[in-house]
């Protein structure tokens, strides 16, 4: 497979593993960190999004 499918989807699997270990509702006295958790799970989406675009500009330049 392609570098950049490969790597942005390991991301999202560990990414998956940490939201669910991670979730306010399994700590005790976590409820109130509901937003910081939603922010911090959207910014390293859009971080993985943005990796998985510039791996792929890099194979095609290499390429050429």
């Amino acid at each position: 497979m392609k570098k950049h499918i490969t790597v942005p989807i390991a991301l999202l699997i560990y990414l998956a593993a940490m939201a669910y270990f991670m979730h306010p509702s399994r700590h005790p006295g976590g409820e109130s960190d509901f937003v910081r958790y939603y922010i911090t799970i959207g910014v390293t989406i859009v971080i993985i999004i943005a990796l998985s675009y510039f791996l792929k500009r890099k194979e095609e330049n290499k390429k050429k």
